[in-house]
């Protein structure tokens, strides 16, 4: 028997032996899609490999496996991709050139790409797509030489939109977690591309990946086993504490019971209270973007001022079965739920039936005067940042506005603005049947937006109106909406009045520089002095 072992040729297979790592990840809390990979380090560079299985409700499942080689620093140097979903079937690939990446598509049994583009990089890159942790993971590890404190400009390649986008990564607090129910510590690190914030979780030994947050898109990834402590779960800071004076109760409206809070301060006589009707999308009570609570905000601020509140989860989110949803139509996801919740807040104990107010935000304000008007007991209505323009002209802006933040050229922003106009004309078109939904929705339901003309609406409602506006904000817009509104309805005889607010974005809170929406992603409140401006004209009425 040989005495020993060579201890390099030990060392060297040992790291051969590939190890596969799991990581779960859920969408919304519900879980969506796992991923099992395997990283084996050589003296060359990293080996990646590994599939992501998804789950896409209503649609069936997703396969994705990649397939790459990178430097020792995290670098990639090619990169294959196969996907296998409902509708789609392709091969991605990157491959390093002298100054970025060559990067195509090919559909499956295709021999020749379908797309192809050069792009150029510069810097630290690394790859990235959020459904894959392993590539957060790469990232992570790389980082393990940065101070506390520490912020470094990195480029990230991104083949499925054919990019290559600037970003950064900010070293956070440390902390503590268990992982594989043994003790470890933490860093934190805050990444930034484009307008979409991620927090992450790593190991401090070798920088391993631990947990991976996207507020914005409400994404989780975690590796199979990992707990964190509370000095790790960064992206939660904002989260309101528990108001005693609030209340869980039901929303019983006509198709499900919808989970709310009730807040109604203290008082010797009976108060004013409002009702909140969240943006666009499956909002919940608190109307919750990434880690911020606007509506949880503006309910216990109200309550500060004697102001009592009702806030309920849209339909969109309490059921379930998003079969049922299939066809969802404005007075599915806002007038039926909001004349019951508004019928419960005026039998209310402690609250004036005569001075119920309407808040609504984005969406919600649009719809807000049908709500109150279908309403005989509402006092009043606060919109907070209304719509104005037509829907399809909004999403186009929002585009542009996105593409350009992005670092998208401007034949690229020009096609798909092309893209969309064909696309919202279709919807417009009631002779078409063959119309598939957009963004989630049926045409139908996009065709009940364009018709809402606020301006009309707000002219015709006879009720009290604040309108509200953060003059950086990227969605709707002071130009294009508020003062639009402003100039087609005026004070309507002292009826309406207008409030604009330096500095906030579309969730009516503070930002240093430009919106670019990313800051949704990190934790923020709403303005005091917007809350005080709500509560001052509403005692007043």
């Amino acid at each position: 028997m040989p005495s020993a072992i060579p201890l390099l040729l030990l060392a060297a297979a040992t790291a051969a032996v590939p190890t596969t790592e799991t990581f779960e990840m859920t969408l919304g809390g519900a879980p969506y899609a796992t991923e099992e990979f395997q990283r084996v380090e050589a003296p060359d560079g990293i080996a990646l490999t590994g599939t992501v299985s998804i789950q896409i409700p209503g649609r069936g499942s997703a396969v994705l496996k990649q397939d790459a080689k990178l430097a020792r620093d995290g670098h990639p140097q090619t990169y294959a991709l196969n996907v296998d979903a409902p509708g789609q079937a392709a091969s991605l690939s990157a491959v390093a050139s002298a100054d970025g990446y060559a990067l195509s598509v090919t559909p499956k049994g295709g021999s020749e790409p379908a797309q192809s583009r050069s792009v150029p990089t510069k810097g630290p890159v690394f790859l990235l797509d959020n459904n894959f942790a392993s590539h957060l993971d790469v990232l992570t590890r790389a980082l393990n030489d940065m101070a506390p404190g520490a912020e470094r400009a990195i480029t990230v390649v991104v083949p499925q939109v054919f990019q290559a986008l600037p970003g950064s990564v900010k070293r956070g607090p440390d902390g503590k977690a268990t992982s594989g129910k043994t003790p470890v510590t933490t860093r934190t690190y805050r990444l930034d591309v484009a307008n979409v914030g991620t927090e992450l979780i790593a190991r401090s030994g070798d920088g391993a990946l631990l947990r991976a947050e996207v507020p914005l898109q409400k994404a989780i990834l975690t590796r199979r086993g990992f707990e964190a402590g509370p000095a790790a779960q960064v992206a939660s800071a904002a989260a309101p504490a528990a108001d005693p004076r609030e209340q869980a109760l039901m929303v019983k409206g006509p198709a499900a019971a919808l989970p709310a809070t009730l807040l109604v301060p203290k008082a010797a006589a009976a108060v004013p209270a409002v009702v909140f009707l969240s943006g666009s999308g499956p909002n919940d009570r608190d109307e919750t973007i990434g880690p911020n609570k606007p509506f949880a905000d503006i309910a216990r601020g109200l309550g500060d001022r004697g102001i009592a509140s009702l806030r309920f989860d849209k339909r969109t989110v309490a059921i379930q079965d998003k079969s049922k949803l299939s066809d969802v139509r404005l007075a599915d996801e806002y007038y039926d739920d909001a004349k019951a919740a508004i019928a419960l807040l005026v039998a209310t104990k402690g609250v004036d039936p005569a001075h119920v107010f309407v808040v609504g935000h984005s969406e919600g304000a649009m719809v807000a005067p049908i709500v109150a008007a279908s309403s005989p007991g509402v006092r009043g209505v606060v919109m907070m940042a209304p719509g104005v323009r037509p829907i399809d002209a909004m999403i186009i802006d929002q585009m542009e506005v996105g593409g350009k933040l992005t670092g998208r050229t401007t034949d690229e922003i020009a096609e798909q603005t092309r893209s969309l106009k064909e696309t919202f004309a279709a919807i417009r078109d009631p002779r078409r049947t063959d119309t598939p939904s957009f963004m989630g929705a049926s045409a139908a339901y996009w065709r009940e937006l364009m018709a809402l003309d606020v301006p009309k609406l707000v002219r015709e409602l006879k009720l009290p109106v604040l309108v509200l506006q953060g003059d950086q904000d990227i969605q709707v817009r002071k130009d294009a909406d508020f003062e639009v509104l402003r100039s087609r309805v005026g004070d309507a005889g002292g009826r309406v009045t207008y409030r604009s607010f330096a500095s906030l974005n579309h969730l009516f809170m503070k930002v240093e520089h430009r919106s670019t929406g990313a800051e949704y992603g990190f934790p923020g409140h709403v303005e005091p002095a917007v809350i005080s401006a709500i509560a001052d004209w509403i005692l007043l009425r």
